[in-house]
């Protein structure tokens, strides 16, 4: 879920401090406590998050994200910092920097920083500066990134920043094809403990591609691999048990080793998931479908 606040007065609600060349700088401290007592309350209470909160700004507003990590660490779980003005306020982030870097964080916390290669004035230089202070003093538990958006200008690396960021964000790549080498050549225990281990290291974070565990569970079911097939996608299962897609691939894992009859029922649970979610009729349809086919083949 992603909302958005429609600015007013960026120079007085990003900027912590006054700087003769924005009016009304200064004022970042209310905007926090706006933030913190009026609209996550509002949000979180109207609409059913996660009690997970990410924290992106651009520009200004990314300054305004590196000020929020700096003096309320913790409040938002991860800060996504895009074509950051550190060089605003007589370079005040920086002092703010060196306080931060001698205090000691709560709960693991992640920080993407970027600028584009063509961002105007100090913005790069002072980017990168920025970034290697933190990198010099590194604060334990706080994962940070830094990069500089190829061929893009100040407002253009906005939308390859945040693929990026969110890309590192949630580490999906190569897990698909790590999990198939553990449970083809390590079994399901191994399996299991890949997964708690992910888990304890990256918390919230830890998204496995659901859908590309599926399909390849699926896939190594009709090449013969059936155990470590089923190990995948009870690993899922354990962790999503009212998944209607796991319970589908589930079934067909059953289905492609011939075991028809032990398909029916993950075939069953799959279509029940799914009526209860509130799924289509196409979708709910094609699941009953799927369980009497296998029972019409368990019957032959």
């Amino acid at each position: 879920m992603v909302t958005g606040i429609r600015n007013v007065d960026r120079n007085r609600d990003y900027l912590f401090a006054g700087d003769k060349n924005f009016p009304n700088s200064g004022g970042a401290a209310n905007f926090s406590e706006f933030l913190k007592e009026t609209w996550v309350p509002l949000v979180e209470n109207e609409f059913n998050g996660n009690g997970r909160r990410v924290l992106i700004g651009h520009s200004f507003g990314g300054s305004y994200t590196l000020y929020s990590l700096m003096t309320d660490p913790g409040f938002f779980d991860a800060y996504i910092a895009v074509g950051s003005s550190t060089w605003v306020s007589g370079r005040a982030l920086f002092d703010l920097a060196d306080d931060f870097l001698g205090t000691t964080i709560a709960k693991s916390l992640f920080l993407y920083m970027a600028v584009a290669q063509a961002d105007g004035g100090a913005t790069v230089p002072d980017g990168i500066a920025f970034a290697e202070k933190l990198d010099a003093d590194p604060i334990d538990g706080l994962e940070t990134h830094f990069e500089i958006i190829d061929e893009t200008n100040h407002f253009t690396a906005v939308a390859p920043a945040l693929i990026s960021a969110v890309e590192k964000l949630y580490p999906v790549w190569g897990m698909d094809e790590e999990v198939r080498g553990i449970a083809l050549n390590k079994g399901s225990d191994a399996l299991d403990h890949w997964f708690e281990e992910n888990q304890a290291k990256l918390g919230f974070r830890f998204l496995p591609p659901r859908m590309e565990l599926e399909f390849m569970a699926i896939n190594m079911a009709s090449e013969g691999h059936g155990e470590a097939a089923k190990a995948i996608v009870n690993s899922l299962l354990v962790r999503n048990p009212e998944s209607f897609t796991s319970f589908f691939a589930l079934g067909f894992v059953y289905y492609h080793e011939g075991k028809f009859r032990e398909a029916i029922e993950p075939f069953e649970k799959a279509a029940e998931f799914a009526r209860a979610a509130g799924e289509t009729p196409t979708l709910i349809a094609r699941y009953e479908r799927a369980a009497d086919n296998a029972r019409n083949r368990a019957d032959q």
